[in-house]
């Protein structure tokens, strides 16, 4: 037990039925691909498919997996997470619920769990650098979508996560075009427009990163309206697809000058010249 009635253990913990009914589980939150329920009849499960890879986005399942394990205590039972060591993927689960649920920092959460489990060390951890952005999130993953830097940690995270396969597609023009953003038709969100002709580029929720009075760029996520230039090409211009009129440029590869003027890294980069564009909010 980690903390109050929230267990943590690997995936042959999860199959003795016998010893889990004597510790009184009740539920049991699996984070691992390819474990179907065991004692479905005996215990209340949650199954989250997902590998133990970096890459992967564990950050959208904390609310679901949080809701489970706090349904589990308003039952008064108790709940194992486990994945297949109980060193990383559910090790972050539980340091997750430990954060939002007993305000823990994320070391001092960390500590805990090691001392409680020996075999978790926190290099085995694959998934710290989404706990951090979960903290610097105040664990709220439905930060309001405005020109915030919490909000902007969580979209570069997501834009890195999206397109870290599609990076070397550009090379054969093989680009996925379901990775490519739509400009939303919602007024109230806030549009980014060309400012010559008043196309509609991209919304709000579409910036990754813009700080007023500092940038001289909108970094944005690739949008569908760019298809044409960005697949097949390291790098270039952007143009409206209204008047033609160039409105930024794109970098499939890391380089010096898609830094921001902020000192901000992002790669890939898309981003729009803030003199050539229109948002009243900005």
């Amino acid at each position: 037990m980690i903390v109050d009635d929230l267990w943590l253990g690997s995936c042959g913990a999860a199959g003795y039925k016998d010893k889990l009914k004597r510790n009184g589980i009740t539920h049991i939150l699996t984070v691992a691909n390819g474990f179907d329920p065991l004692h479905p009849k005996d215990f209340k499960y949650k199954v989250i498919k997902i590998d133990d890879k970096v890459s992967e986005d564990l950050l959208e399942y904390f609310p679901e997996c949080m809701d489970f394990i706090d349904d589990c205590m308003k039952e008064g039972g108790k709940v194992l997470v486990h994945c297949i060591a109980g060193k990383s993927r559910s090790v972050s689960v539980v340091l997750a619920w430990m954060m939002l649920r007993k305000s823990f920092e994320l070391q001092a959460a960390i500590d805990l769990v090691m001392e409680k489990r020996k075999v978790v060390t926190r290099e085995k951890i694959n998934f710290l650098k989404q706990l951090e952005i979960y903290q610097e999130l105040k664990c709220n993953l439905a930060v309001q979508k405005g020109l915030n830097v919490q909000y902007f940690k969580y979209k570069q995270f997501d834009l890195v996560k999206k397109m870290q396969d599609q990076v070397e597609s550009w090379k054969d023009g093989s680009l996925d075009e379901s990775m490519l953003a739509e400009v939303t038709t919602d007024k109230n969100e806030g549009i980014v427009e060309c400012l010559q002709c008043q196309y509609a580029l991209c919304a709000r929720s579409n910036i990754v990163h813009y700080s007023a009075g500092h940038c001289q760029f909108i970094y944005v996520e690739p949008m569908q309206w760019m298809m044409e230039t960005i697949k097949g090409t390291k790098s270039g211009d952007l143009s409206c697809p209204g008047c033609t009129k160039r409105i930024g440029n794109f970098s499939w590869l890391h380089s010096v000058s898609s830094k921001c003027s902020c000192y901000v890294s992002i790669t890939p980069v898309f981003r729009l010249v803030t003199n050539k564009v229109h948002d009243s909010g900005l």
